[in-house]
């Protein structure tokens, strides 16, 4: 009938929801803000509102103090207390009762069974009443008020919590934390029921439980030094090639095969620092030794670019070469960079990253001739400081900056070879020249440059024709190239023995020179390495009685020169020193023949020393022309 009318009323029960955010607020001193919850009216699958704050792993190191601050927010209708909230304590994590911020929020240790304990060790979860309405000092101090559409985000109270980091770094995997609200109450601290949480029951679904992940990263930096370049020809085939090998090591190929250089020459090493590790950081500064034999060049534009001061033997900065015994360089610093994370290097990441990220340093040296006998000069390069991505000091997992322990892989070495320069001069007698009323006799000797010792060639002339006959000597003078260096004998002399003479007339590619002859044919005739090349010289006998018997002729490389600058190996030109291989003599023998009649005769005499260890006998041949 329409005397009568209803109104439906639907009565809407009021409900109970608290919700908990996790988050980690600061590691060791440093502040953490972004990863503080921010409320959105988005609700998840479950009906659960949703928070947006990264839950990507946050780096820490070993020993790290981690503070977590745990966000209890009121959803609900009614206002009410989280009358305890509980922590799981996972491997890797370590409570710590006298920690400050642990003992102002009233944390207490419990054991794997539940039951309080105060032994760290034992401990596998904690728990607080902190935000209790037991707890309270003010009224409605942590009283969590309900939520309503005039506030932009839920009421919420905070507490905190810190655990020490106990896992090494070298621990690959990821330490999750677990909160949970594990009791809660209403207004007037009765028992309470929330709305889609059960307290205390590990359900990861439901909304008053959340986690927090940290990993663990490692600082670990390689050092790689290999030749770029040799004056100016670039060397491209030793620069290390990164892998991984069949036990999962981190090596690089490439060869350490000494460079050869030569004396002047300027070499320009590269130093490579790679970052292994997964945790970015810089190479701080970089050390680099300064072996004998090659000399650091201050004014060097590669060296002033890269930053290279010299130190002297105490680690402090010189100016002075002479005292400088290392160089270091902070030129892939943090406080170098021209602009922003310039210098840092990369965590690795094997998934997504072919090999480890790297920067390069260069430096230039300048070969000078060593005193060592292998002539292989060996430089060594470190690490000798480094630092995190802050720029605060940092530990490598592997190798320690500054000191230099074999097989760690924060230094390496590399080598250069010195090539020698040897030049060796051969001399012997090839004629034995005898000139008598017009009439020339010229006897070919048969030596040769490789006879040692060479025996005297002998020449017999009668009584009679001592002041009439002319008798001269034709010697060879080889110069061989027997070292590895290029180069010019731009000088030979010979040193005529008492009783011969020089005739101009007969050698007119030499010239007398304070007491001695000398000839510069050969100065511009390149010896390249076993390459050779001769001159010959023709002596005079002095005719007199008196002047008979040994003549030894002696000739000596007086000046040599190569585009290096390079001394000669193992002899000194110019200093007269038997037994070096610039200097070699050739006997002749004169001696007087008597016997009747008009005629001379002339005998070439080869001594040939063939020593019979049994008898020490010396056989003597003679051929009579």
């Amino acid at each position: 009938e329409d005397d009568d009318d209803y109104e439906e009323l639907i009565i809407k029960a009021k409900f109970f929801d608290l919700a908990l955010r996790k988050f980690i607020t600061k590691i060791n001193s440093k502040e953490i803000t972004n990863r503080i919850p921010k409320f959105t009216t988005n609700k998840d699958k479950n009906g659960n509102y949703i928070y947006e704050h990264t839950k990507e792993p946050l780096e820490v190191d070993y020993k790290d103090e981690v503070e977590y601050t745990i966000r209890i927010y009121n959803e609900g209708d009614l206002a009410g207390y989280a009358k305890q909230i509980k922590d799981d304590i996972p491997q890797g994590l370590e409570f710590i009762p006298n920690n400050n911020t642990n003992i102002k929020y009233r944390w207490t240790m419990l054991d794997k069974e539940g039951k309080v304990t105060t032994d760290v060790s034992k401990a596998a979860s904690i728990t607080t009443d902190y935000l209790s309405k037991e707890q309270e000092k003010n009224e409605k101090e942590n009283l969590i008020e309900a939520f309503d559409n005039t506030k932009t985000s839920p009421d919420y109270r905070d507490v905190k919590v810190v655990f020490n980091v106990i896992e090494k770094n070298t621990y690959k995997g990821i330490i999750t934390n677990t909160a949970q609200i594990s009791d809660d109450s209403d207004k007037d601290g009765n028992p309470t029921e929330d709305k889609d949480s059960t307290p205390d029951n590990d359900e990861p679904k439901e909304d008053d439980i959340d986690v927090e992940h940290i990993k663990l990263t490692y600082f670990d930096l390689a050092l790689r030094k290999f030749i770029t370049a040799v004056n100016e020809t670039q060397i491209t085939n030793r620069v290390p090639k990164f892998k991984v090998d069949e036990n999962g090591n981190y090596v690089y190929e490439h060869t350490k095969e000494p460079v050869e250089v030569e004396n002047g020459n300027i070499v320009t090493y590269t130093l490579r620092i790679f970052n292994e590790g997964t945790k970015a950081g810089y190479a701080k500064e970089i050390k680099d030794d300064l072996p004998e034999g090659l000399e650091f060049l201050l004014e060097n534009e590669i060296n002033k670019e890269y930053r290279w001061v010299m130190l002297d033997k105490d680690g402090k900065e010189t100016e002075d070469v002479s005292n400088a015994v290392s160089v270091k360089t902070d030129y892939l610093s943090k406080e170098q960079e021209k602009e922003e994370n310039a210098n840092l290097l990369k965590a690795f990441n094997k998934e997504t990253m072919s090999e480890p990220d790297h920067k390069e340093v260069k430096i230039a040296f300048k070969v000078t001739e060593p005193n060592t006998s292998d002539r292989i000069l060996i430089n060594k390069a470190q690490i000798s400081d480094d630092s995190d991505k802050d720029g605060n000091p940092v530990i490598d997992i592997d190798s320690t900056p500054d000191k230099w322990n074999e097989g760690e892989d924060d230094q390496d070495i590399e080598k250069v070879r010195v090539k020698y320069f040897d030049l060796a001069l051969r001399k012997w007698v090839t004629e034995a020249i005898v000139i008598d009323n017009g009439k020339q006799t010229v006897t070919n000797t048969g030596h040769k440059a490789e006879d040692d010792p060479e025996a005297p060639v002998k020449v017999e002339v009668k009584e009679s024709r001592l002041n009439k006959v002319v008798v001269k000597f034709r010697y060879k003078i080889r110069v061989e190239n027997q070292g590895e260096i290029a180069g010019y004998a731009t000088e030979i002399s010979d040193y005529i023995p008492e009783g011969l003479k020089f005739v101009a007339a007969d050698n007119p590619d030499w010239k007398e020179v304070n007491g001695k002859i000398t000839t510069d044919k050969l100065k511009d005739t390149l010896l390249k390495p076993g390459e050779r090349a001769e001159v010959e010289v023709l002596l005079t006998w002095i005719n007199g009685k008196n002047n008979m018997g040994l003549k030894t002729n002696t000739a000596e490389i007086s000046k040599d020169k190569n585009d290096s600058n390079t001394p000669d190996i193992d002899s000194t030109p110019n200093n007269k020193k038997p037994k070096e291989d610039d200097i070699d003599d050739a006997p002749v023998l004169l001696s007087v023949k008597t016997g009747a009649g008009d005629t001379i005769q002339y005998v070439l005499l080869t001594v040939g020393m063939l020593t019979i260890i049994s008898s020490g006998v010396i056989l003597i041949k003679k051929y009579v022309l």
